[in-house]
């Protein structure tokens, strides 16, 4: 009894220290200040202090042999990826590795948390969402943001304290999905009022259509009035119609054109297949993805996965998210669906040391670990 007490007032020693570690690598300071070697710094420090936290955890708790080789089954398409950098390029594999070790401690640092932890997970993590929208809605409000501009409209976009617009959009989908069906959280007056408010104004902002898609479908998702919300919907869009009455400007604003070609990835996507053909078993490796793009990622999960690490590293991949969802109740499929269906346009990884896989996980676990705190 007195262990079990000692763990609950000590929680936040290893909770704050994981989710700020795994929030770092993500961040970037360009919008006050340029470092020399920022994202390596970030790493580093992200790194130091989630394996402080959770050091700490297997201190108070001990190490579970059992749930560290069910961590790192379910995080095995990692170290697939990092054998396919090794034999890509043996000198700079070990990032790879270290990476996949860091998620195979982060799926355990999930398997061995308690209801009560993950309730306090969420708020840390709702905490600083909200700290970085208002950091983004600040830099609208006075103008000094770092993000490109909507087309015709001139209005600034920004991507916050995060290195990358997209993510930023995420992110704040996350904040709105978690404020919205969290009835921990969402049950407050100063989520109510403040910040859903907040992230709404923080996801616009990003100009990110993929999460105001995500957006629309979670509001739908989330209304007990379906039908009636559906025709809202519908009245405001026929409404926004009318009012610009010009097509053309719709589609500058929106960038229209942009959709027929996914943003120029069906190119991208192209490029993808070739590379994946080239080694379909086990992957030709992230590290070959800059010889042939300006990126480092093809914006999509599953292809991604495919170039990484090949069928292989795809059937482990699709059997981790399987197992995850199949613990989950039946009736949160689709909003779990709807949570990590982003990552089909912009590639993220459950487990992964950042502020999208570890969010994403988080919210994941929390489903399983007391899924009546859920709407």
């Amino acid at each position: 009894m007195e262990k079990s007490l000692k763990v609950i007032n000590l929680k936040y020693f290893y909770i704050v220290p994981c989710v700020i570690g795994c929030f770092l690598p993500t961040l970037s300071a360009d919008l006050i200040y340029q470092i020399e070697s920022e994202s390596t710094i970030l790493k580093i420090l992200g790194t130091a202090l989630f394996l402080f936290g959770i050091s700490f955890n297997v201190i108070l708790r001990g190490l579970n042999l059992k749930l560290l080789l069910v961590s790192l089954f379910l995080t095995s398409f990692f170290y697939i990826f990092s054998i396919s950098s090794f034999l890509f390029d043996s000198s700079d594999s070990l990032t790879h590795l270290l990476r996949a070790c860091l998620a195979t401690l982060i799926c355990y640092f999930f398997l061995v948390i308690s209801k009560n932890e993950s309730k306090s997970l969420l708020l840390v993590i709702t905490i600083l969402l909200s700290f970085i929208a208002l950091i983004g809605v600040a830099s609208i409000l006075f103008n000094f943001s770092n993000g490109e501009k909507f087309p015709v409209l001139n209005i600034s976009s920004t991507k916050s304290i995060i290195f990358e617009q997209n993510v930023y959009g995420i992110a704040m989908f996350f904040l709105i999905f978690i404020c919205m069906r969290y009835k921990e959280i969402s049950s407050k007056k100063i989520v109510k009022y403040f910040i859903i408010p907040l992230a709404f104004f923080a996801l616009l902002f990003s100009f990110y259509r993929t999460v105001y898609l995500c957006l629309i479908v979670l509001l739908f998702l989330n209304s007990s009035r379906k039908f009636i919300h559906s025709i809202i919907i519908l009245a405001f869009g026929g409404l926004a119609f009318i009012y610009f009455g010009d097509v053309e400007l719709i589609s500058n604003i929106l960038k229209l054109e942009q959709i027929s070609n996914l943003t120029g990835r069906l190119e991208m996507y192209k490029i993808g297949w070739d590379l994946f053909l080239q080694s379909p078993y086990i992957g030709l490796s992230e590290l070959s993805i800059p010889f042939y793009l300006q990126y480092t990622t093809f914006h999509n999960l599953i292809l991604d996965t495919l170039i990484c690490g090949g069928i292989l590293g795809l059937i482990l991949l699709l059997v981790t998210y399987s197992l995850l969802l199949r613990k989950s109740d039946l009736k949160f499929y689709l909003p779990l669906l709807l949570l990590i269906s982003p990552s089909l346009l912009n590639t993220f990884y459950l487990f992964g040391p950042n502020i999208l896989g570890f969010s994403a996980a988080a919210i994941i676990f929390s489903h399983q670990i007391d899924e009546k705190k859920w709407s």
